[in-house]
Parts: structure tokens; C-alpha cells; sequence
């Protein structure tokens, strides 16, 4: 598609401001993934596999995991409100719903 603009009008259609907002979500979206899931390992190896009774203090820890994995769900893929405490409630809505599930 770039290449077929850059020869069809040239240089000024693309719109180099919309081209580096999706390019650079192709390193930055990796690199956050990489690292919420290092997080996410290091809490799990920590606190669940070091704990004496491991397979209660998963039973205990599963709610709020999944409690906090909603709501970056939702506010990462929901459209929610433009209001950050509209969005808010929406999203604390949504988590309770998921933590009452498991």
C-alpha cells in the first residue's frame, strides 16, 4: 500500500503520522505483552509455587488474578467511556462479573 502511494502521488500521501502510530505498535505492543507476562510469572512463581499449601493459595489468588486481568481487558479492548470514571466503573463492573465466574 505505501508503495503503490509513494508511486501513484508520491511522498505526500502517506500519512507518515498514522504510518509510525501503527509501526511503532508492532515493538511496543510485543514489549508490554513480554513484560505483563513476566510480571504475571514472577507473582505466580512467588507467591503460589513458594507458599507451603500451593493449591490453596491458587484457589484463594484465581479471583483477583482473574480480577485484574479483565480490567486490563476491558480498558485495553472495550470501547468504554471517554470519562475516565465512567470508564472506571464499567470496567470494575466487568471484573466483577469475571471474579464471581471463577
Amino acid at each position: 500500500m505505501i508503495g503503490f502511494s509513494l508511486i501513484y502521488k508520491g511522498v505526500g500521501a502517506v500519512y507518515w503520522s498514522s504510518l509510525a502510530r501503527v509501526t511503532s505498535s508492532w515493538v511496543i505492543s510485543p514489549i508490554m505483552g513480554a513484560m505483563v507476562s513476566f510480571l504475571v510469572y514472577k507473582c505466580i512463581r512467588r507467591f503460589v509455587y513458594s507458599a507451603h499449601n500451593p493449591r490453596q493459595v491458587a484457589i484463594t489468588a484465581a479471583p483477583i488474578a482473574i480480577f485484574l486481568g479483565v480490567t486490563g481487558i476491558s480498558f485495553a479492548a472495550f470501547p468504554l467511556s471517554k470519562s475516565f470514571p465512567t470508564a472506571l466503573a464499567q470496567a470494575l463492573g466487568y471484573e466483577a462479573v469475571g471474579a464471581l465466574l471463577v
